[in-house]
């Protein structure tokens, strides 16, 4: 039986589901609201009298992970104005949502209709989501990340393999990527889900806590070990192994009715992100990175927040790679009895329509 422990997002206390219930840490009460935001809920409203009169007003509600770096196209086309250059002929408001939950409460707020488009959403958590039953769609990818993230250890633990791990508890975002990817690499190594003890942290420094309070002897996370690569005075945890067999991907997402509703809002919402890529790597990736820090509130926690080191690839697109991985997701989840229902056939779970037109019109 799975040992799923279940963490509020800052304070290091949990209760263990299945065998009965246990607690860590000095508080037992759990917070089960999933749909946590907003905390950078704000709008970008272009100058009315640029916009047309003629036109319906539409907004655009974006969902997002707070403090995920994958956030730097959608912080970017913000911050430097691709969005207000975008919409400056169209009566369109965009709404920024913050979610502290990832993927599963991204998901709860799409199911809920409160939603039009997920930005940065894991593979996992765009499979699961659409499996439960939200009317999300797949139209780009946004991220491809192979070695920004990966399971760390203290450095000086005396682990030296993933299959040292094997009934040690294990970090990670329940019903995130990172679950599927751990999976993955346990599987690699003989090992399953049953075979660790799953604790469902995501944030940096609940990580940190649950690492110095002895609570945790790995964890799915990229920032803590890559950020020190170099500080040998300071090193305090060490990658035990990357994503490099099992990338982490994440993807743009839209609700599908919207999807219908407004083809030309949304081919202009996926090239103002387009365009801020092209930006962000054209030079500017370190403006580009405190521009994320600053959209997401966390201008103090930068080095651990933003991967600007050329670990994750920002890049819109949809090949046969992404369709694969979909695929393998699906497959992880399904043969762990993850899903909520099937997805009996899985090219529904995504539109490569407006991407390919961006591409092909961006030509350089």
């Amino acid at each position: 039986m799975k040992k799923i422990l279940a963490l509020l997002t800052v304070a290091v206390s949990a209760v263990l589901i299945g065998c009965g219930n246990k607690e860590v840490g000095a508080s037992a009460e759990v917070n089960t609201e999933s749909k946590e935001y907003a905390y950078n809920s704000e709008k970008n409203n272009p100058d009315e009298s640029k916009a047309n009169a003629n036109s319906e007003q539409v907004v655009i509600r974006v969902g997002y992970h707070y403090s995920s770096p994958y956030e730097v196209a959608l912080a970017v086309a913000k911050e430097k104005g691709f969005f207000d250059e975008a919409f400056k002929d169209d009566n369109v408001t965009i709404e920024y949502y913050g979610f502290t939950g990832a993927g599963p409460a991204i998901n709860e707020a799409l199911l809920a209709g409160e939603l039009d488009v997920a930005h940065g959403l894991g593979d996992q958590p765009c499979i699961s989501g659409q499996a439960n039953g939200n009317n999300g769609v797949i139209v780009s990818r946004i991220v491809r990340n192979t070695e920004g993230t990966g399971i760390i250890v203290k450095y000086d633990s005396e682990y030296n393999s993933i299959a040292d791990l094997k009934g040690k508890t294990i970090a990670v975002g329940i019903g995130t990527a990172g679950q599927k990817n751990l999976g993955l690499i346990l599987e690699d190594y003989g090992l399953k889900e049953e075979d660790v003890n799953l604790v469902n942290i995501r944030d940096y420094s609940a990580i940190v806590a649950a690492f110095e309070n002895g609570e945790i002897d790995a964890a799915v996370n990229g920032s803590l070990a890559y950020t020190k690569e170099n500080d040998e005075e300071n090193k305090a945890y060490r990658v035990l192994e990357d994503l490099s067999k099992h990338p982490n991907f994440a993807y743009l997402l839209f609700d599908k009715e919207f999807l219908d509703k407004y083809p030309e809002i949304s081919y202009k919402f996926v090239e103002a992100l387009y365009k801020a890529i092209e930006w962000y790597y054209d030079g500017n990736v370190e403006e580009g990175d405190i521009l994320t820090a600053k959209f997401l509130e966390l201008e103090d926690d930068l080095e651990n927040v933003i991967l600007g080191n050329g670990s994750m690839e920002l890049s819109l697109g949809f090949t046969d790679e992404d369709i694969e991985n979909l695929r393998t997701t699906y497959d992880f989840l399904e043969r762990n009895d993850i899903l909520p229902d099937v997805i009996d056939d899985l090219s529904t779970t995504y539109d490569d329509t407006i991407i390919k037109q961006v591409l092909e019109n961006n030509k350089q």
